[in-house]
């Protein structure tokens, strides 16, 4: 039983920790993209003034 406890602790631990990772790269990702559409945006008013 405590073995099983142990394992479960563990096994969730693990899950947790793989759900972090998964998020913080998407998060990361997501946050690329928008700066990057914003510098698009940027850039194409900047042409369009100079």
């Amino acid at each position: 039983s405590k073995l099983l406890k142990n394992t479960l602790i563990s096994f969730i631990f693990k899950v947790n920790s793989i759900i972090k990772l998964y998020v913080n790269y998407y998060s990361f990702n997501y946050i690329i993209v928008k700066n990057y559409y914003l510098l698009l945006i940027i850039s194409k008013i900047l042409n369009n003034f100079f």
